[in-house]
């Protein structure tokens, strides 16, 4: 067989479009009633698709649309090509070459398991060594008045039976003390409820947001501040009552083993920030060392989801600390995939989407970008 035809995939194409939200998403550092989303797409030799698909935000990902499809076209791709599909090692190598463009390589890496998965004939959840394609998920509310995040809450587990609940903090500790007492008392006392304050206070607040957070039923607190792997880090674990998940700091594989060796408890993994590849490095990482999993929301859609689920359907349940994040689906008008994924239960059942590019309607691009 001929050189080329042993290359990762022998062509590409970048889709763009935008999905409208059925209400407008606060995050932290904006808010946003629609989502740019990019999909990859790479083709092998004998036919098969492998996809990734992520919502465009810049004050996310540090980068824009324009710049990410330089960095894809113009760099990684091209290089990728001349890989051996069969040599995942190298492969990885091309990728870390440019990891200054961390999003773009958690895309391509995405759609390379995309493709892997195809090769071995294995339902995507699978391939990444999942036993189960129904996996427990939660919903995450973000930060809005506590009335209508408790009114959202009770029709969010009324509607999809949701039993677990990731609560954007951040707001005041005043404002989000009541935010927690009205979601509980909209959804019951049964109701797993972790924070998520995204670095919104500083250190000397911990403690007290975190006692807080403690009485009210909260189980977990997620990025309470602004640390880095160092001295910082071990002083806000030891100032909060809580156990700290370790999200948005943590974004390589040596990031977190400097962090579970600074006594971690628990860290978030998420395919957007370090694709599937890197993500079940940490992952094997934290397992051989007790510290908890979250398999993170990147805030995509239905196709975005399902490689995020099926990284969560590969965790080991024992692990996990929340329900998967990733059902920021529900909250698109419209969707890319043509078989929207459902939540029944409080679950997502994978087994009818195996492969994510098979999932993908192309026609509802509105600019494609091919090589």
């Amino acid at each position: 067989m001929a050189a080329a035809a042993l290359s990762p995939f022998r062509s590409w194409r970048i889709g763009y479009a935008r999905l409208d939200y059925v209400r407008p998403v606060h995050w932290a550092a904006h808010s946003e009633d629609f989502g740019d989303v990019i999909v990859v797409e790479l083709e092998t030799h004998d036919g098969l698709r492998g996809a990734a698909e992520a919502i465009m935000r810049p004050k996310w990902h540090d980068t824009s649309v324009e710049e990410l499809r330089s960095a894809l076209t113009t760099g990684l791709l091209p290089a990728l090509m001349v890989c051996n599909r069969q040599d995942h090692q190298s492969v990885s190598a091309e990728l870390a070459r440019f990891r200054h463009h961390g999003f773009a390589c958690a895309l391509v890496d995405q759609a390379l398991w995309d493709l892997r998965a195809q090769e071995e004939g294995l339902p995507l959840w699978k391939a990444m060594g999942g036993t189960d394609p129904r996996l427990p998920v939660s919903f995450t509310l973000t930060r809005t008045a506590p009335s209508i995040m408790a009114r959202e809450a009770a029709e969010m587990r009324s509607k999809y039976g949701f039993t677990a609940f990731k609560v954007k903090t951040g707001q005041g500790i005043d404002i989000d003390r009541r935010a927690i007492a009205e979601i509980r008392a909209s959804v019951g006392g049964d109701v797993t409820i972790m924070a998520d304050s995204n670095r919104a206070h500083d250190l000397k607040s911990v403690a007290a947001m975190s006692s807080m957070l403690a009485d009210s039923g909260v189980v977990w607190f997620e990025d309470p501040c602004a640390f880095t792997a160092d001295a910082s880090f071990r002083q806000a674990q030891e100032e909060s009552v809580l156990p700290i998940l370790v999200d948005n700091q943590s974004r390589s594989i040596d990031a977190a083993r400097t962090f579970v060796d600074l006594g971690a408890r628990a860290i978030s993994v998420k395919t957007m920030k370090t694709g599937i590849t890197e993500s079940l490095a940490i992952a094997k990482l934290a397992q051989a060392h007790n510290v908890k999993l979250a398999a993170g929301i990147s805030a995509s859609g239905g196709a975005g989801a399902i490689s995020t689920l099926s990284l969560a359907a590969a965790l080991p349940a024992s692990q996990v600390c929340l329900a998967c994040e990733e059902t920021f689906f529900l909250y698109l008008q419209q969707d890319l995939i043509d078989r929207p994924l459902q939540v029944i239960g409080g679950a997502v059942d994978l087994s009818e989407h195996d492969a994510i590019a098979a999932n993908i309607d192309w026609r509802r691009m509105h600019a494609i970008v091919a090589a």
